[in-house]
């Protein structure tokens, strides 16, 4: 397993390298400062100027039907919240305070010099949430996690983490979401999928951006034995540029995946994406992450 300095270095050394498909974003210019958003008691406390930006994004403000909340605003994590037994969620850097054991799941699945987008993640990194499912906890009402931004010009890098341990389930509804008052931003957003045996994981992400938004999700999935990933993924509001191309690893017996989309393209948006399965390992630095562990 690579170590944090070599991880930081091989960043370094990507800072300048274009992704292999979709049209470049210029980075700079964006900016990582942004206003420290006060954290809310509930998450219908955000306001009411917001509810519709975060509906339109599969968000519940109210949390009804929901086994847990998380919402990130611009790079301030704001709210989190569990109402199941059996489930963790939390900002990926309070997770990685938390748990030592979590460093073996980050940049496992994407190399973090893939490209600057994903090198960017690494070395400005602005929270992104953890979920893990414990090992038999069968969580039947969704989790929702949302990625707003309300800041203009704002650089939004997030790196999520996504557990579903042994004989688990989890139904995710992530909304990644802009103000209608931003004109212009950049999300850049890394996410690791751990499917262990006889797992499930029903993944949705509900992308509701605007016409000034560029938008580089990275995402892989490791399916294990008997394990099941689902992906939806729904884009019908405007977009300025959007490239993903999401891997799933299917490294066990019986590893199963399914992948659809639904995009409604408007005038002007560049869209390149697609989605493969893949079998092999699906681990960049070689560790088996199949460790026991407590809690």
């Amino acid at each position: 397993m690579k170590t944090k300095e070599e991880i930081t270095d091989r960043a370094k050394r990507a800072r300048e390298k274009r992704a292999a498909l979709g049209e470049d974003v210029d980075i700079g210019q964006f900016e990582t400062r942004t206003e420290e958003h006060e954290t809310l008691g509930a998450l219908s406390e955000l306001g009411e100027e917001y509810t519709q930006d975060l509906l339109r994004a599969g968000i519940e403000p109210s949390e009804k039907d929901r086994s847990g909340s998380f919402l990130q605003r611009d790079r301030s994590v704001v709210f989190s919240k569990v109402h199941y037994p059996g489930l963790e969620i939390m900002s990926t850097t309070d997770a990685l305070a938390t748990y030592e054991w979590l460093t073996e799941y980050l940049w496992q699945l994407i190399p973090v010099d893939a490209d600057k987008y994903t090198a960017e993640v690494e070395l400005a990194a602005s929270h992104g949430y953890f979920i893990r499912a414990k090992p038999g906890a069968k969580v039947t009402l969704p989790v929702q996690s949302c990625l707003f931004i309300t800041a203009d010009k704002v650089r939004q890098n997030v790196h999520n983490v996504v557990i579903a341990e042994e004989n688990s389930e989890l139904h995710i509804i992530t909304g990644c979401s802009v103000s209608h008052s931003v004109t212009t931003a950049l999300h850049l957003g890394v996410s690791e999928f751990y499917v262990k045996p006889g797992a499930k994981i029903t993944f949705t992400m509900v992308h509701n951006w605007s016409s000034g938004m560029e938008v580089r999700p990275r995402s892989a999935v490791r399916v294990e034995d008997n394990g099941v990933f689902i992906s939806n993924y729904i884009l019908m509001t405007p977009v300025k540029s959007l490239q993903m191309f999401p891997t799933t690893y299917c490294v066990g017996r019986n590893a199963r995946t399914t992948t659809q989309s639904i995009i409604y393209a408007t005038q002007h948006a560049n869209i390149d994406m697609g989605a493969r399965g893949a079998s092999g390992r699906g681990e960049q630095g070689g560790t088996h992450l199949s460790r026991d562990r407590e809690g």
